[in-house]
């Protein structure tokens, strides 16, 4: 009788201590679905940040007015940007952003343009300038340094559900 019932206090100190082990590793999984929620809404917030420098609605009405807050501070006259072409970015496979490819032509010093393009592709990550051309403006006999440049400018575009 006595050692059954050491056999039965042995077995019920086992089951308590594998109750307490998965008392535990719940508590643990617990824990670390708080901290995965916490880490997926700083992420979120960081994405929502960067999708802000993006194109969004009126792309064209979007680019024309950023190109010109930016250009504002450069001697670059840009009088002709073409509607963009929107296609797939082909980088990845189901990659959620669309690339929009503004055409872009204008005049400027060849000094200014350079300030002006450096700065332009450090400002903005999510846009890359593309079959940049650049030819003399006003002859060579002037001795300008003025230059007409064509270029295509290529911008992420912030996917509409986001």
């Amino acid at each position: 009788l006595v050692s059954s019932q050491k056999e039965k206090l042995k077995q019920m100190a086992t089951e308590t201590s594998n109750i307490e082990e998965q008392i535990d590793q719940t508590r643990r999984l617990i824990k670390q679905r708080e901290d995965f929620e916490k880490t997926h809404e700083t992420l979120r917030e960081a994405l929502d940040k960067r999708e802000d420098g993006m194109a969004y609605g009126d792309r064209y009405f979007w680019f024309v007015n950023m190109l010109n807050k930016f250009k504002s501070n450069y001697q670059v006259d840009i009088p002709q940007i073409s509607p963009a072409t929107v296609g797939p970015v082909g980088v990845f496979p189901e990659f959620p952003y669309e690339a929009a490819t503004f055409k872009v032509s204008g005049t400027a010093h060849f000094y200014e343009f350079g300030k002006f393009l450096k700065d332009f592709e450090n400002a903005f990550p999510y846009i890359r300038v593309q079959n940049l051309d650049i030819d003399p403006s006003g002859g060579a006999a002037s001795g300008s340094e003025k230059i007409s440049f064509r270029m295509d400018v290529v911008t992420l575009v912030k996917p509409a559900n986001s």
